[in-house]
């Protein structure tokens, strides 16, 4: 028993002499990368955010070439208000037709990255759904130091409704007779009887005429 009271202070003593280092979690989670300005939230989990100060904010991957692109920003002027969501602000450093938006800690580890390949818009935020370990999505709206919207919802499409073209085609009009029903209506030839000897009548669709024949 005295032997392993004697182990778990000695243990004691060499933690208190070489503490942990612990790194709180950061992670990009809201940005307009084509806005005046451009900004970039993060979501952090710490009661503090000011360690994030001594970060960098870079658009390509490599830390220590900033060759071809813009030269990575140092987060000293973070603002801390909500230390939950702190945001970055800057101007004309990310390309609205796509960029990358990486954080790097100050010894140059790379804690997060988004890549975007088109131009979400102007003023349009980009961000995850739920925040901190949801997927980017584009937002409702932007939310600066707060939590984030949720994406506008997708507006169904109406389903088109079959026509009958059989019972919409269009009928030849009925011709009618004047003075006759359709039931005593004769046909458009003529029609002869004979009624007396040596007499003709024509029947003519309207009316009818006696011929004499001599």
């Amino acid at each position: 028993m005295r032997k392993f009271t004697l182990f778990v202070v000695g243990l004691l003593v060499v933690c208190s002499i070489f503490p942990q280092k612990v790194k709180a979690q950061v992670v990009i989670n809201e940005f307009v990368a084509n806005g005046t300005p451009e900004w970039v939230e993060f979501y952090n989990s710490s009661p503090s955010a000011d360690y994030i100060k001594n970060y960098y904010l870079d658009d390509d991957q490599n830390f220590l070439d900033d060759t071809g692109s813009g030269t990575k920003k140092l987060l000293t002027s973070l603002n801390t208000l909500n230390p939950t969501f702190p945001y970055f602000e800057t101007t004309s450093f990310f390309n609205n037709s796509g960029d990358w938006i990486i954080l790097f800690d100050q010894n140059g580890m790379m804690l997060d990255q988004f890549q975007y390949t088109s131009d979400p818009g102007r003023d349009f935020p980009i961000g995850r759904f739920p925040d901190s370990t949801g997927s980017f999505l584009m937002l409702s709206y932007s939310t600066k130091a707060d939590g984030n919207s949720s994406p506008p919802t997708p507006v169904p499409t109406p389903t088109p409704t079959p026509v009958n073209i059989q019972k919409h085609r269009s009928q030849p009009p009925a011709v009618h007779r004047k003075g006759r029903s359709k039931s005593q209506q004769r046909p458009l030839s003529w029609v002869l009887r004979q009624t007396q000897p040596h007499t003709i009548r024509c029947l003519l669709p309207i009316k009818q005429k006696t011929i004499k024949i001599r």
